[in-house]
């Protein structure tokens, strides 16, 4: 009798405290833990919050971060059968929740320094910024002739950028002597007009600056601040006129060293817009990033295409773990005809466009992305 009573006794407590209690989910026959919030000990932990909106692993959405959402996180991806909010849970971004984002979770918990959740939370110190260097490749035309609307047909097709140096001087000039410098007679070098450019032949294209009348700065002009300074600002405030877009840099005409000076150059820093420049010396060792922005030597010149071809492709196996790589060609559109290599022209664009770990830049665009971690000229 005395036995009957008693479970007629627990039997009672039980229905009573059944309108009290929590509401819990049920974990089946899985392990409990000591510790964990199982008040009666059979397998069934209350999750109030659950179907919350939560923050970045805030797995039982209570709009707090704890011990215990890592405690339900493991236990979810042990295969308990538990009801918790998973929609803050993927803390690696990858579309999958995995014991690595369990992993994550804990480690922000510890206090890792660094450990940042998708909604920005970080854990410790603040994260050391992570430097990934990357392959540029930028490419220009000089002088604004006529070869360069057939350039920027090849180029809009495989969706290169590219640079175009001109003279704003000589709008129209046809230079025959060019024809007769490299022996191919009859080859064109003219320059197109305003009209021309006006109707917007380099419209999506970055257009710079090679002065008024392409003269040597500093074999004709040095010393002569008021000469270089209406070569190059008026060439500069030509083409802002005609594009929209004020020019930053520009290529020396000649494009030899001796073509420019420390005279020169602080000329223009001082008196235009410019504060890049590129020469026509070719510099192919380790495709390095310019020392100096107002004396950038290039890789290569476009005239050879086939080196330029084997020159890439080396570019393309060169390591770019520990510093960023610059790949620069430059040439003239007239040379296109002079060695007849168009279809070779756009084998090789062809094949730098389908570069995968190459990033295509304008030479604004480069100047744009390192200004500040490159001086523009030597201090005083």
């Amino acid at each position: 009798m005395k036995k009957f009573f008693s479970l007629l006794l627990v039997f009672a407590l039980t229905v009573s405290l059944m309108g009290v209690l929590p509401s819990y989910t049920d974990r089946g026959n899985a392990a409990i833990d000591l510790f964990s919030e199982d008040i009666e000990g059979n397998g069934l932990i209350p999750l109030e919050n659950a179907g919350a909106v939560p923050a970045s692993g805030d797995a039982d959405g209570d709009g707090e971060l704890t011990d215990w959402d890592a405690i339900l996180f493991e236990r979810y991806l042990a295969n308990w059968k538990i009801d918790i909010v998973t929609d803050g849970l993927d803390l690696d971004s990858d579309g999958e929740i995995s014991d690595w984002d369990a992993i994550i979770l804990n480690r922000f918990l510890c206090g890792w320094n660094g450990i940042v959740l998708p909604d920005g939370s970080v854990s410790g110190k603040e994260p050391v910024e992570t430097v990934v260097h990357k392959k540029y490749f930028t490419m220009s035309f000089d002088d604004g002739i006529t070869q360069d609307a057939r350039i920027i047909e090849i180029l809009k097709k495989y969706n290169m950028p590219c640079t175009f140096n001109i003279n704003t001087g000589l709008y129209g000039v046809q230079w025959d002597w060019v024809a007769e410098a490299v022996g191919k007679p009859g080859l064109l070098h003219k320059r197109f007009t305003k009209a021309e450019i006006q109707s917007g032949i380099y419209d999506g294209f970055d257009v710079e600056v090679h002065t008024l009348s392409h003269p040597s700065l500093a074999g004709q002009y040095e010393g002569n601040v008021s000469a270089i300074k209406r070569q190059v600002g008026n060439d500069a405030n030509n083409i802002k006129q005609l594009t929209g877009v004020e020019p930053c840099g520009m290529a020396y005409p000649g494009g030899l060293e001796s073509d420019t000076s420390d005279f020169v150059i602080r000329t223009i820093l001082e008196n235009t817009p410019v504060r890049f420049a590129r020469l026509a010396v070719n510099r192919v060792n380790n495709f390095a990033l310019p020392e100096y922005w107002m004396m950038w030597y290039p890789t290569c010149s476009i005239s050879n295409i086939s080196y330029t071809k084997t020159l890439f492709k080396k570019f393309l196996k060169a390591d770019a773990t520990d510093h960023d790589l610059l790949f620069y060609a430059w040439g003239h559109g007239y040379e296109l005809d002079q060695y007849d290599c168009w279809d070779k022209f756009e084998e090789l664009i062809k094949m730098i466009s389908e570069a995968e770990d190459v990033v295509f830049v304008t030479n604004a665009e480069f100047y744009e992305i390192f200004k500040d971690q490159i001086p523009s000229w030597k201090e005083n």
